[in-house]
């Protein structure tokens, strides 16, 4: 065999073997590309399906959220992990470093979760946060739902007889209130005697001033 046909069949066969590789090379990208349209439009379900976006607490949880400090960001992060079946849940906010304008925040957060009829409160508790001022307490005990919620806690909050006649009030429109703890304030003995008044017309609610 002359130098010529070999050369004609070594150009033959690298340019088979380079076909196959290019054809594999394509085969490889048509096969990933293909995958990946596949796979993109699951991938952004799932996403969508964990986000707090969709969540049912997305109000509330984006409040707190913009409030920006620890104790509000942690409880957050409880109300976006809860199930999407489940609308009940408890508000503990204490040592949180609330402002006046941090609790007209979570205020309107709260509302418009209970805008929704399946939200169900059971427990608030904004205790140690003297930042928070008669105007604060007032913003949050105007959209705390009473139908459900078990127990209150305002302890330590550096708040004044305003304040205990407001807590008074609030426990009067309340129908399931067990347990009230508003003790370490600047009440005086008849504002506590108020707030005592009030609990101890619901059955099994212990109020401790």
């Amino acid at each position: 065999m002359d130098e010529i046909t070999l050369a004609m069949i070594r150009s033959v066969s690298f340019a088979k073997s380079n076909w196959v590789f290019m054809s594999m090379r394509l085969r490889r990208q048509f096969l990933k590309f293909t995958a990946a349209s596949l796979l993109a439009p699951t991938a952004i379900l799932v996403s969508g399906a964990n986000s707090s976006d969709d969540g049912p607490f997305k109000p509330l949880v984006k409040a707190l959220l913009d409030i920006q400090k620890p104790v509000p960001i942690a409880v957050a992060k409880y109300l976006e992990a809860k199930q999407f079946d489940d609308y009940s849940y408890y508000l503990h906010l204490r040592s949180a470093n609330l402002s006046i304008e941090d609790a007209a925040a979570i205020a309107g957060g709260i509302r418009a979760l209970h805008s929704q009829p399946k939200a169900l409160l059971t427990s608030f508790s904004v205790s140690y946060n003297t930042g928070l001022q008669r105007k604060g307490l007032s913003s949050l005990l105007s959209t705390l739902p009473t139908k459900h919620l078990a127990a209150l806690g305002v302890v330590d909050c550096d708040l004044d007889d305003d304040s205990a006649y407001l807590i008074a009030e609030f426990i009067s429109k309340c129908q399931s209130l067990r347990m009230v703890c508003v003790e370490e304030n600047n009440f005086s003995e008849q504002a506590k005697d108020s707030i005592v008044k009030a609990g101890s017309k619901l059955a099994g609610c212990t109020t401790i001033v």
